[in-house]
């Protein structure tokens, strides 16, 4: 695989670009990256970041806003963030990202990324 399957589209924040390069390197790790892998974990980090708009939003407004006869009601961010949350958790499960669907096998290093066992042995870096 070329090294421009592997880059991190540019619709992405600094920091999903900056950790989408982390998580390809953890995926390598667990036995090498698809084209899909790539194009999954970016949607999986587009979603990531829909779910920290939400979460800052829920921030300011608080949980709750009034209906419409004056009742205290959930805000109703709340489903949208429990959504977004669900199908962030799903997308790393999918790519093994998640430790509960790594394979045991798998080290991490002292700075918190998966030991590739093949490192240095890929034609794009």
């Amino acid at each position: 695989m070329t090294s421009t399957h592997l880059r991190a589209p540019d619709d992405l924040s600094d920091a999903s670009r900056r950790l989408f390069r982390r998580l390809v390197a953890d995926r390598r790790a667990l036995g090498g990256v698809a084209e899909v892998d790539a194009l999954l974990l970016a949607d999986a980090l587009r979603l990531r970041e829909r779910l920290a708009q939400v979460r800052a939003q829920l921030a300011v407004d608080g949980p709750t806003v009034a209906g419409s006869k004056g009742q205290t009601r959930p805000h109703p961010l709340i489903a949208a963030e429990q959504n977004l949350a669900r199908d962030v958790r799903a997308a790393f499960d999918q790519l093994q990202l998640s430790p509960s669907k790594r394979p045991d096998v798998t080290e991490v290093d002292s700075a918190g990324r998966l030991v590739d066992p093949f490192a240095g042995e890929y034609d794009d870096e």
